[in-house]
């Protein structure tokens, strides 16, 4: 098992908290754009990172993904439900005509991707933060040659799992 995270603190929690686990795991810090690996894997794994990916990288990211697995391999994803596929939207009073999702802890600007969020230090820092409903996710890895299927939990969690159309290789 390999994780990757360009944060060295979020590697340092996955380390404390899975220090008993016999499956040895490879910790990697890196810019995941700027990692390459010589390994391919049966599986990859994406929580709560993709709609972090700005939309220009969007392909980039799952060129990464299909590089990354063997032949039939398989993704996972778990991530944040579009605030309007999500009970959320209701619940904040939302409409689809609202470019805004405010929050306690943020706000999303879904017209350009960002999102402000606040610390409860106060501090704030400027993240991308892309919502994605689980049919777009699906029209859009279609496009790019996955086989996948999405859906949300009803509440605030979009999921999937796919694999490459084909012979599962990815393109040169």
């Amino acid at each position: 098992m390999t994780a990757v995270d360009a944060a060295p603190e979020t590697l340092a929690i996955n380390r404390k908290r899975l220090r008993t686990t016999s499956t040895p795991v490879e910790y990697v810090e890196a810019d995941l754009f700027s990692w390459t690996t010589d390994r391919r894997y049966d599986a990859v794994f994406c929580g709560f990172f993709f709609t972090h990916v700005p939309t220009q990288r969007v392909e980039a990211f799952w060129s990464l993904v299909a590089a990354a697995l063997k032949p039939g391999g398989r993704f996972f994803l778990v991530d944040n439900a579009h605030p309007f596929e999500d009970v959320v939207g209701s619940f904040l009073g939302l409409t689809p005509e609202e470019s805004r999702v405010r929050t306690p802890w943020s706000t999303t600007d879904l017209a350009t991707g960002t999102s402000t969020r606040r610390l409860e230090d106060g501090r704030e820092f400027k993240i991308v933060k892309v919502y994605w409903e689980s049919s777009e996710l699906e029209e859009l890895l279609r496009g790019l040659g996955w086989d996948a299927t999405f859906a949300t939990t009803g509440r605030f969690f979009v999921y999937g799992h796919g694999e490459l159309r084909g012979n599962g290789d990815p393109a040169p």
